[in-house]
């Protein structure tokens, strides 16, 4: 991919695109330690050697077949316990992307960072930040299963399973930054309600009672949503309880 893109307000103006990388968000944050990068630029890459997921997993693709892309952002307006919320939006625009071509998939948000579509991960997002006294600039890692038709674990789907066909990955690219664009701009214009609201209904598993794992014990809970900072909160027998992201497991 080498265009640019001519109709988002920011994003994609600047796009750089690698045959093959260690980590898109770690070369990102090379650019911008550089100084190499503005708000809203995007770095993709056909394959990534060691691309990283939430937890210290890794995100694995077949070379060429998905997007696997970085957006470098500078957010001006948002403090740093709210960058979470940007992991909200790049998860938005994702099911915002999924729901406009396959309008019929049910398309929802497992916290804290992954897209499923009818009960199988299609997408995964990483937030990494660079913070000294303020928020210097937050880099958005997203990999997304697009023409891949065979993974190694049966809970993964793409977008080719999921319509039959192959899609062309800068169009799919374009249309998610606009997407993305969008809810960035409700931030922006301090509608964090809405945006909330918006992820409370496409949350996996909310309202639902499911085993989870927490220091190594299983116990049955209600799912409730997010609070202010992100974190989940759980009905756990009447008490609501709350976790972070490396506190808590989805077992069943």
């Amino acid at each position: 991919m080498h265009k640019n893109f001519a109709n988002t307000r920011f994003l994609g103006k600047s796009i750089t695109s690698l045959p093959e990388c260690h980590s898109t968000n770690d070369f990102m944050a090379q650019l911008a330690a550089k100084g190499r990068v503005l708000h809203g630029d995007i770095l993709t890459a056909d394959f990534q050697s060691k691309g990283k997921g939430q937890r210290g997993n890794s995100w694995t693709s077949e070379k060429g077949k998905n997007l696997l892309f970085s957006i470098f952002l500078k957010p001006p307006f948002l403090k740093i316990e709210d960058i979470f919320l940007l992991n909200i939006i790049a998860g938005l625009a994702g099911t915002q992307l999924i729901n406009n071509i396959v309008p019929e998939a049910e398309c929802q948000l497992k916290w804290p960072n992954d897209i499923y579509v009818n009960g199988k991960k299609i997408s995964g997002i990483l937030i990494e930040t660079s913070i000294s006294k303020q928020l210097d600039f937050v880099v958005a890692g997203i990999g997304f299963n697009i023409n891949q038709s065979h993974f190694a674990l049966p809970t993964a789907t793409s977008l080719k399973i999921e319509t039959g066909k192959d899609h062309d990955l800068f169009s799919v690219l374009e249309k998610y930054s606009h997407a993305f664009e969008n809810y960035y701009g409700l931030l922006e214009s301090g509608e964090r309600n809405r945006v909330l609201r918006a992820y409370h209904d496409k949350l996996y598993w909310r309202g639902e009672v499911h085993t989870y794992r927490s220091h190594g014990a299983e116990f049955e809970a209600e799912l409730i949503g997010i609070n202010e900072t992100g974190n989940l909160v759980l009905n756990c027998g009447g008490i609501s309880k709350q976790f972070r992201t490396k506190e808590i497991e989805f077992v069943s």
